[in-house]
C-alpha cells in the first residue's frame, strides 16, 4: 500500500493515539493523543486549522453522527461533550447534565448520543431534536466501560460493577444480566435463532468480552440462558472481536491468534478459522464490507486478509517511525524531494478502515499515526485504445498499452468525483466544476490550445468551467463535450467559456421536457452526440451538422446507453433490464440473449475485426457477446461461451483483442483474457499480451470453438493455416476437415465469401471453391443470401431470400434441383406456369420411385396436357418431343402396374424407346406375364431377357430361335440340358461348347458319342481337370495305362496315377510328366519307388531332392557316373544337381562332403573347378566364388579362351553386383582387358583402327595376361598403331617383337613390314583426343581411366573404351548388365552390331536415353561402390608404352 501522510508522538504525544474517521463521507479524520490535542485531518493530511481544541486528561470517545456531520469527543475529566459541526464549522461545550466524568459515548441510528459516566449514570442526547433526558438515568453503580446501540434503538451498557443492561431509548430498562468478571466491548447483532422469533431489522443478541477471556452472547428473547463462549488459553485474552456477515464472529486475541466462529446453533462452539497472525501480540482487527477485507494489527505491522480466503495474506504493512518532526505528504514530488532516516519498526496499536476502503489508518503504541491508500475511486475510462485512470488521489494517469505509447501522469489540484477522456482532452471535477486539459501529444497537424495555466506535469489546462447543477456526468469527443447536470446535458465545445458560449457551438438538451423527457443516459461520439430519455426516445445529433439526424421510440424507458466508438452500434438497457442493439444506420433492433441479471458496463471491442463483439460485466464475472447484423439469418445478439471471473474490487475500462484491461484498488492497470479468447495468439493484435494465469490451459479445440460462435474468422484462418503449415502430413484429419468445414460455413452465412474461399481451398474442395467464386459476381443482397442459404442447406430460409430478392425463380430453380416437387409446383403456379408440365412429370418419376402408382399416373397425364398458349416459346423442338415422349413411358409403366395391362403394353408397343419396352417387360416378369414380357425383350431386341423367359415357360422352340444372338453361358447350360435330355446330343454338345462347358462336351464324347480322340484333343486344348478324369478312365478301360497315367496327372489325380505306375511298371512315365505342382510327398514316394524298386541312383536323387530329402539325394546322386552326354546338360547332370541340393540345405556336412568329392577325396580324381565356383554360388560365398572365378578365368584366358573367361567374369560380376559386394580388384581389371580386347575385332571390322589401337595399346601394356598370343596381339598393335597415325607406338612395340624370344615366330607375312618399321625409327604420334574427367573435370586422354588429378579410377564405355563424360552418360538398360557407355557412341554400336557389348542382349537403339545430371551422379556414385580403388600407378601404367 502507498502512504499518504503519518504524524509522529511530536504531535499526539508519547502513548496510545485514539483516531476515528468520519462517517458516510470518510473526508475527515479525528485524532487525540495522549497530549490531549484533538485534531482532524482532510484525506491528504492537511490539518483543519478551523477546528482546534484541546481536551483534558484521556479521551474517553470520538464519536462521529451517523451522516458524519457532527463530530462528538469526551474525556475522563470532563463532565461536558464537545460536539463540533462540519457543516457549519462551529464547536460546541455541550452540558448533558452530568457532574461526573463521562467514560463513553455512542451515537444511534437516528442521530442520539449516548454518553455513559464514572458513577454508572446514562444521558441520551436528541441532536436533530436539542434535546436531552430531562435527568440522568442511574444504571448501574460503577463505571461504564462500554455502550452500543442496536438498529432499532435499544441501548445495552457494560460496567465494572459486572452487570450488562437493556434500556430504550428514554433510558427505560429492558432487562439486566449479572456476569462473573467486568464485561467490555459490548456490541449488538443478529444471531441466527428460530424463525418464529427473528424479525427482520431488529438486533437480537448482546455481545460482550467478560474478564478478557470469554465472550459471552445474549438472546434477547431468552435473557434467562445466555451462552458463554471460552477459548484455549494459548490464546491469551480478547483483544477485540467484530461481527460479520450471516452470524458469524472474528477474535483477536493478545498473544497473536485470530480465529472465526459461527454462532449458528448447530455450529456454536465451533473453529471455523484459526490461524496464528502475529508471532508475539496482536492488537486489533477491523473489517471493511465494500473491500471484502479484514485488517489484522499486531506486533511492528498489519496483515490484509481477502474474506473470501482467510488463509492467504494479501498484503503486509510494515510501520517504521521516522526520526523527522510531523508530516503530512500527498504529493509525490514531496514525497521524493525528503530524505528521511528511519528509526526502525514499532509496535502496531489501533487499525481502521473508512467507510468507502479506500484509507486505512494504523497507529502506533508509540504514539504516531500513518494513513496508507487501500483503494482508489474507481475513476477510470477510455477512448479508443486510450485509457485513463485516477492513480492516486491527485493524480490521473493516462496509458496505451496496445500501441506501446509513454504513460501521460497529470497532478489535480482537487480530488475528483468523476473523469472523462477524449481522443486529445481529459476532463476530471467534482460538485459543479470540471476541469479540461489537452493532451500535448495530439498529433503533428494539430497546435495546442495555449494558456498561462499549466498542470504540474506540463499539461495545458484549456479551461475550469462551473455548470448550473451538480454535474453526474461527463463525455468528450475530439472537439466537444457533453455535461450532464441533474435532468439535462449541455453540449459545448472543449476549451470555451461559459461567456463564449453561442448557438452554433454550445446547446441544452432536452430542448423540451416535457415532450422528450427526462435525459437518463449520454454518449459522445467522434461524430454525433447520443442521448436517451425516460420515454424510451433515443436520439442522435450530429456534431457537424449541428442539427438531430434520427430519433427512434422504445417501448420501455431507456436507463443506459453504451455506443460502439463510431457510434453505428448501440447497445441500450431499459428499466425492465432488457437490453438491444440499436443500428441507427436502418432503426433496426436486436435483443440481446441471455443478458446476466446485473449489469455494471458494457465494453465493445477496439480491435478492427472483431468490433462485433462486445463484454458485459458486474462486480465478479465478464460475459462475451457477439452482435451479427449481416448473415443468411436473422440478426442476433447471443452469447459466447462461460463468464470470465473478474478480481475482487477491479473495474474493467477497455477491451482490445479479447484483453480487459481493468483498473486495480491500488489505481493499476492490469489484464484478464476473456475465457472466450483464452489461448489467443494472434500475432497482429498488438498491445500488450499480459494473460490471466487462471485462463492459462485451455483446451485448443474449445478456444478454436469458440472462434467460430464469436464468428472470428480471420483469427480463425491464421491459426488453422498456420496449424496445416506445420503439420507433418499432407493429408488432413477427419476432425481437421470438420472444424476447416464449420468455419467455412460460417464465413458463408456471414457473406464472408473471400475467407470462405480460403477455408474451402485449405480442405481442398474445389466445387465448393468454384461454387464461392461464382457467387462473387452477385450484387443483389437476397439473392446472394439465398444461394449461400442453400449452400448451408437452409432450404426454407434459402427460399424466402429468393423470393425477396431480384430473382424469384431461383426459388422455383432450388426446390426443382431438391426434389421439392410440392413446394416447386406451388411455387410455379405464380412464377412460371409453362414449367408446370415438367415439373409434373419429374414429381411423377419420383412418386412412380416411391412406388404411389397412382398419383404417378395422374401427374404423368397431367404432363402431357401441355398448353400451348402458356408453353409457346418452351416446349418447341426436340424439348417438346422428349417431355412427351418420357410422359407416355411413364403413363405405360404405372398402367401396367396398376392392371391396366392392356393400355400399357399397346403403348410400350408403339412408343419408340428399346428402354421403355425393357422397363415394361421387367414389369410385367414381376407380375408373371411371361409371354407378353418375353415379347416386348424381343422386339426390344434384349435376346437373352427374352430367352430366359422363353425358358421359364418352357418355350424351347423360341428358345432355339433366339440361341444365336445369345452370349451368356447360363442360357446355353439350360438349353444343352434340354437337348441332352431329350437325346440330341450334337445339339447338346454344341451348347456346352458355347457355354464353355467342356466337361460335359468330354463326358459327352466318351460316353455317348465313343469319339475319345475329340475328347482328348478338347483336354489338351481346355486343360480340364475333370475332363481329365473322365479321358482317363476311359483309357483305363482300353488297358492303355500310359496314356492313362497322363491323364491322371492333368487332372491331378496324383495318388492314382501313381497306383497306376507302380502296378503296372510304368513309373518313368510318371515320373517324366510330373510338374512343379506336386506335394513333397508325392516326389518322396517317386523317389522310394526308384530307390527300392528300380535301383536307378540318379532319379532317386533327384527326386529326394524335390522332396527336400537332401541328404539322402546327395548320397545317391555322388554315386551317378558323369558321361559327356550329361557333363554339359545342367538338368542331367547329377553334380550340378547336388550342388543345388548342399545349397538349398545350408548344412555343413553336406556342404564337406560334396567338397570333398569335388577336391577327389572319394576316387583321386578332382572335377573341374566350375563346380567348385557354382557351388560357392550356391552356398553364397560370394568372395570365394569370385575368386574362384577368376581362376577359372585366368586359366581359360591363359588357354586363349578369352570369350569364355570374359563371360565367367561378366556372370560373376553381376552376381556381385546383385548382393551389393565390392568387386575385387584383379577381376574389374581383367574383365576391362578382356572386354577391350574383345572390342578390337569389332572396331577393326568397321574399319576405325584408331579406336582399335588405342585398345590394343592397352592390353598390350598387359600383354603378360595373353600368354597364348603374345606374338600375335603385338603384332596386331604394331600394324593397327602405323594405320591409325600412332608411329611412335608402332615402333615401341615393333622393337619388342625383335627381341630374341619373339624374332623367329613372327608371322612371315609382317616380319619385313615391321623390320622396316624399326629401322625408320618413326616416333610421331598422333593425339587421339582428351575430355573432362567426370569427378573434377580435368581433362584427360580419352583412353586413360585413371585422374591424375582427383585420383579417381574413372569408369569406360562398353562400346568404345574410352572414359566416360558426365553430359553423355548412358547405361545398358537389361538388369543384370547396367554398364555404362557414352550415349553416342553406344547408340552407334547398336545400330550397327544390334546387342551390347558386354552382355550380349539384343536391343533396338532407341532403347537407351541419356542420363541427367542426378542420376550421373548416382551411377559414379553406384561406380565407386561396385569397384574397387585401383593402385594409380598400375592404372597410369596402362597408357605407358613397355619399355
Amino acid at each position: 500500500m502507498k502512504r499518504l501522510f503519518w504524524h509522529t508522538e511530536k504531535l499526539f504525544g508519547n502513548g496510545d493515539v485514539n483516531f476515528q474517521w468520519q462517517t458516510s463521507k470518510a473526508n475527515y479524520l479525528v485524532t487525540c493523543g495522549s497530549n490531549g490535542h484533538v485534531n482532524v485531518f482532510n484525506r491528504h493530511g492537511e490539518p483543519n486549522y478551523d477546528f482546534a481544541t484541546k481536551v483534558s486528561g484521556h479521551c474517553t470517545g470520538l464519536a462521529w453522527d451517523p451522516d458524519g456531520d457532527v463530530l462528538a469527543i469526551s474525556s475522563d475529566q470532563n463532565s461536558h461533550v464537545i460536539l463540533w459541526d462540519t457543516t457549519m464549522n462551529r464547536t460546541i461545550d455541550l452540558d448533558v447534565g452530568l457532574r461526573e466524568p463521562i467514560t463513553a459515548i455512542q451515537w444511534s441510528a437516528s442521530a442520539k448520543l449516548a454518553v455513559g459516566s464514572a458513577k454508572g449514570n446514562l444521558q441520551v442526547y436528541n441532536h436533530r431534536a436539542d434535546k436531552r433526558l430531562p435527568a440522568p438515568v442511574a444504571k448501574h453503580t460503577k463505571k461504564i466501560v462500554s455502550l452500543c446501540w442496536s438498529r432499532d434503538e435499544k441501548l445495552a451498557l457494560a460496567s465494572e460493577d459486572k452487570n450488562i443492561s437493556v434500556s430504550d431509548a428514554n433510558g427505560d430498562h429492558i432487562c439486566q444480566l449479572g456476569v462473573r468478571a467486568d464485561p467490555s466491548m459490548v456490541e449488538f447483532s443478529d444471531m441466527k435463532m428460530d424463525e418464529k422469533l427473528h424479525v427482520d431489522g431488529q438486533d437480537n443478541t448482546i455481545s460482550a468480552v467478560i474478564g478478557g477471556k470469554t465472550l459471552l452472547l445474549l438472546n434477547l428473547h431468552d435473557v434467562d440462558n445466555p451462552i458463554e463462549l471460552a477459548f484455549q488459553s494459548k490464546y491469551g485474552t480478547i483483544v477485540t472481536y467484530k461481527w460479520y456477515g450471516d452470524g458469524y464472529l472474528m477474535l483477536g486475541f493478545s498473544l497473536g491468534y485470530f480465529i472465526m466462529i459461527s454462532t449458528h446453533m448447530k455450529e456454536i462452539g465451533q473453529e471455523l478459522f484459526q490461524t496464528k497472525a502475529h508471532k508475539s501480540t496482536l492488537s486489533a482487527v477491523d473489517l471493511n464490507w465494500r473491500m471484502n477485507k479484514v485488517a489484522v494489527a499486531g506486533d511492528s505491522c498489519v496483515k490484509v486478509h481477502d474474506m473470501s480466503d482467510l488463509r492467504e495474506t494479501e498484503q503486509i504493512i510494515t510501520v517504521e517511525e521516522e526520526s523527522s518532526t510531523s508530516l503530512a505528504l500527498s504529493g509525490a514530488s514531496t514525497r521524493a524531494s525528503l530524505a528521511k532516516q528511519s528509526a526502525g519498526p514499532t509496535e502496531v496499536d489501533k487499525v481502521a478502515y473508512t467507510n468507502d476502503g479506500q484509507l486505512v489508518a494504523v497507529s502506533t503504541k508509540a504514539g504516531s499515526l500513518h494513513v496508507f491508500l487501500a483503494k482508489l475511486p474507481s475513476l477510470g475510462e477510455a477512448f479508443g485504445t486510450r485509457i485513463a485512470i485516477l492513480s492516486s488521489l491527485l493524480e490521473v494517469t493516462i496509458s496505451n498499452s496496445v500501441l506501446q505509447e509513454p504513460d501521460i501522469s497529470i497532478s489535480l489540484e482537487l480530488e475528483p468525483a468523476f473523469l472523462a477522456l477524449g481522443p486529445f482532452h481529459l476532463a476530471v471535477g467534482m460538485n459543479n466544476c470540471v476541469w479540461f486539459y489537452e493532451l500535448l501529444d495530439r498529433g503533428e497537424n494539430t497546435a495546442p490550445v495555449r494558456s498561462n495555466r499549466r498542470s504540474k506535469s506540463g499539461q495545458t489546462k484549456v479551461t475550469q468551467r462551473e455548470y448550473m447543477g451538480t454535474v453526474s456526468e461527463v463525455k468528450l469527443s475530439e472537439k466537444f463535450a457533453a455535461v450532464r447536470c441533474q435532468n439535462s446535458v449541455q453540449l459545448h465545445r472543449v476549451g470555451m467559456s461559459s461567456l463564449e458560449d453561442d448557438e452554433s457551438s454550445s446547446k441544452l438538451f432536452p430542448e423540451n421536457a416535457q415532450t422528450e423527457g427526462v435525459i437518463t443516459a449520454i454518449a459522445l461520439t467522434p461524430h454525433f452526440f447520443i442521448y436517451a430519455t425516460n420515454k424510451g426516445s433515443i436520439n442522435y445529433f450530429s456534431l457537424e451538422d449541428w442539427c438531430p439526424i434520427t430519433h427512434f421510440q422504445h417501448a420501455k424507458p431507456v436507463t443506459r446507453i453504451f455506443p460502439e466508438i463510431t457510434g453505428t452500434r448501440l447497445l441500450a438497457v431499459d428499466d425492465i433490464h432488457q437490453a438491444f442493439v440499436y443500428c441507427p444506420i436502418d432503426d433496426s433492433l436486436v435483443a440481446v440473449e441471455e443478458l446476466p441479471n446485473k449489469v455494471e458496463g458494457v465494453l465493445w471491442e477496439n480491435y478492427e475485426p472483431d468490433k462485433h463483439i462486445f463484454a458485459t460485466y458486474d462486480d465478479k464475472n465478464l460475459h462475451t457477446f457477439v452482435y451479427v447484423r449481416d448473415s443468411i439469418y436473422d440478426s442476433s445478439c447471443k452469447k459466447v461461451g462461460g463468464a470470465t471471473p473478474l478480481y475482487h474490487g477491479h473495474r474493467p475500462v477497455m477491451l482490445h483483442n479479447g484483453q480487459v484491461f481493468c483498473q486495480s484498488p491500488g489505481g493499476k492497470m492490469i489484464t484478464i483474457t476473456l475465457s472466450t479468447h483464452t489461448n489467443n495468439n494472434n500475432p497482429s493484435s498488438g498491445g500488450n499480451t499480459n494473460r490471466d494465469a487462471s485462463q492459462e490451459g485451455v483446451n485448443a479445440d474449445d478456444y478454436l470453438d469458440n472462434m467460430l460462435k464469436m464468428n472470428k474468422i480471420q483469427d480463425a484462418l491464421s491459426i488453422l493455416g498456420c496449424q496445416k503449415l506445420n503439420s507433418s502430413s499432407d493429408s488432413m484429419s477427419h476432425q481437421g476437415v470438420t472444424r476447416l468445414k464449420g468455419f467455412a460455413e460460417a464465413a458463408l452465412a456471414h457473406l464472408r465469401l473471400d475467407y470462405a474461399i480460403r477455408f474451402y481451398q485449405m480442405m481442398g474442395d474445389v466445387g465448393m471453391v468454384m461454387n464461392c467464386k461464382d457467387l462473387l459476381a452477385i450484387e443483389d443482397k437476397r439473392l446472394l443470401c439465398g444461394h449461400i442459404a442453400a449452400f448451408v442447406g437452409e432450404f426454407d430460409r434459402a427460399q424466402e431470400h429468393f423470393l425477396a430478392s431480384t430473382n424469384p425463380k431461383a426459388a422455383l430453380d432450388m426446390r426443382r434441383d431438391l426434389l421439392h416437387w410440392e413446394t416447386a409446383m406451388t411455387l410455379a403456379q405464380n412464377l412460371s406456369p409453362e414449367d408446370l408440365p415438367f415439373i409434373s412429370r419429374e414429381y411423377a418419376n419420383q412418386l412412380e420411385f416411391q412406388g404411389d402408382y397412382l398419383n404417378a399416373l395422374q401427374h404423368f397425364e397431367q404432363g402431357l396436357n401441355v398448353d400451348d398458349t402458356n408453353t409457346q416459346g418452351s416446349l418447341i423442338g426436340q424439348a417438346e418431343s422428349e417431355h412427351q415422349i418420357g410422359c407416355a413411358a411413364g403413363v405405360a409403366r404405372t398402367a401396367i402396374r396398376l392392371g391396366d395391362i392392356r393400355r400399357g403394353i399397346g403403348i410400350a408397343h408403339t412408343h419408340p424407346s428399346r428402354v421403355l419396352k425393357k422397363e415394361c417387360a421387367a414389369i410385367l416378369e414381376q407380375m408373371k406375364q411371361y409371354i407378353e414380357s418375353a415379347q416386348l425383350y424381343e422386339k426390344a431386341g434384349f435376346y437373352e431377357k427374352a430367352a430366359t423367359v422363353y425358358i421359364k415357360c418352357k418355350n424351347w422352340g423360341k428358345v432355339g430361335e433366339l440361341l444365336p444372338h445369345i452370349t451368356s453361358p447360363k442360357l446355353h447350360l439350360q438349353y444343352a440340358k434340354a437337348r441332352e435330355a431329350e437325346g440330341k446330343f450334337r445339339e447338346a454338345i454344341q451348347a456346352y461348347s458355347s457355354a464353355k462347358d467342356f466337361d460335359n462336351v468330354i463326358r459327352i464324347l466318351v460316353d455317348h458319342l465313343q469319339n475319345p480322340e475329340e475328347a482328348v484333343r478338347i483336354v489338351r486344348e481346355t486343360g480340364s481337370i475333370e475332363g481329365a478324369k473322365l479321358v482317363a478312365k476311359f483309357f483305363v478301360r482300353l488297358n492303355d495305362m500310359e496314356s492313362a497315367i497322363q491323364f491322371l496327372v492333368m487332372s491331378k489325380c496324383h495318388d492314382e496315377a501313381f497306383q497306376l505306375a507302380s502296378t503296372h511298371h510304368h513309373m518313368k512315365t510318371y515320373a517324366s510328366i510330373l510338374g512343379d505342382d506336386v506335394s513333397e510327398e508325392d516326389y518322396k514316394s517317386v523317389a522310394v519307388y526308384f530307390e527300392t524298386e528300380e535301383k536307378d541312383p540318379f532319379l532317386a536323387g533327384k527326386f529326394f531332392y524335390k522332396s527336400k530329402q537332401y541328404p539322402r539325394a546327395v548320397k545317391h546322386l555322388l554315386r551317378c557316373p558323369i558321361t559327356p552326354a550329361t557333363e554339359n546338360d545342367p538338368n542331367i547332370n547329377p553334380i550340378e544337381i547336388a550342388i543345388k541340393a548342399v545349397g538349398e540345405a545350408d548344412d555343413e556336412v553336406l556342404t564337406h562332403q560334396l567338397m570333398d568329392f569335388l577336391m577327389g577325396e572319394f576316387d583321386n580324381e578332382p572335377k573341374d573347378a566350375k563346380y567348385l565356383f557354382r557351388l560357392y554360388m550356391a552356398l553364397g560365398q560370394y568372395r570365394e566364388a569370385a575368386k574362384t572365378a577368376t581362376i577359372i578365368a585366368r586359366e581359360e584366358q591363359n588357354s586363349g579362351n578369352y570369350r569364355i573367361a570374359h563371360d565367367v567374369l561378366f556372370g560373376m560380376f553381376a552376381d556381385l553386383k546383385d548382393n551389393s559386394i565390392k568387386i575385387p580388384q584383379e577381376m574389374a581389371t581383367n574383365l576391362m582387358l578382356l572386354h577391350s580386347y574383345l572390342l578390337v575385332r569389332v572396331h577393326v571390322k568397321k574399319g576405325d583402327h584408331l579406336k582399335a589401337a588405342n585398345l590394343l595399346v592397352r592390353v598390350a601394356n598387359n600383354i603378360s595376361k595373353f600368354p597364348s598370343h603374345v606374338i600375335q596381339i603385338l603384332t596386331s598393335t604394331v600394324v593397327e598403331c602405323h594405320r591409325s597415325g600412332m608411329r611412335g607406338s608402332a615402333f615401341d612395340y615393333a622393337s619388342m617383337l625383335m627381341r630374341q624370344e619373339y624374332r623367329q615366330n613372327i608371322d612371315p607375312k609382317y616380319k619385313s613390314k615391321i623390320e622396316n618399321i624399326v629401322r625408320k625409327q618413326d616416333k610421331s604420334e598422333i593425339d587421339a583426343g582428351t575430355s573432362a574427367c567426370p569427378y573434377c573435370n580435368f581433362e584427360l586422354p580419352d583412353y586413360q581411366l585413371s585422374c591424375s588429378e582427383c585420383k579417381n579410377n574413372v569408369p569406360y564405355c562398353i562400346a568404345t573404351g574410352r572414359h566416360l563424360v558426365k553430359d553423355n552418360w548412358t547405361v545398358c538398360p537389361v538388369e543384370k548388365c547396367g554398364f555404362p557407355a557414352i550415349f553416342t557412341e553406344f547408340q552407334a554400336f547398336l545400330e550397327s552390331e544390334g546387342g551390347c557389348p558386354m552382355c550380349g542382349t539384343v536391343m533396338p537403339a532407341h532403347s537407351v536415353s541419356r542420363l541427367d545430371g542426378d542420376q550421373v551422379k548416382q551411377a559414379l556414385a553406384i561406380a565407386a561402390g561396385l569397384q574397387s580403388t585401383q593402385d594409380s600407378g598400375a592404372a597410369n601404367n596402362e597408357n605407358s608404352s613397355n619399355e
